[in-house]
């Protein structure tokens, strides 16, 4: 999981799946913001897919 900028004002974030190493989700984002986040992961619960995430490291900075 990480957000990359290009310039001040366009972003992207992306969800990789650890395992096949596949964008799981993307969003273009104007800021860095934790509600950006919790959508994503809101969704890939959504779709099931949560559990093959590698998010350890995120979960404690999240929840």
């Amino acid at each position: 999981m990480d957000t990359t900028f290009f310039g001040r004002e366009f972003g992207i974030l992306v969800i990789m799946d650890s395992v096949s190493e596949k964008v799981v989700y993307h969003q273009l984002v104007k800021t860095e913001r934790d509600e950006y986040y919790h959508v994503a992961l809101n969704r890939l619960r959504e779709k099931r897919l949560y559990h093959s995430i590698n998010y350890l490291r995120w979960s404690s900075w999240i929840a």
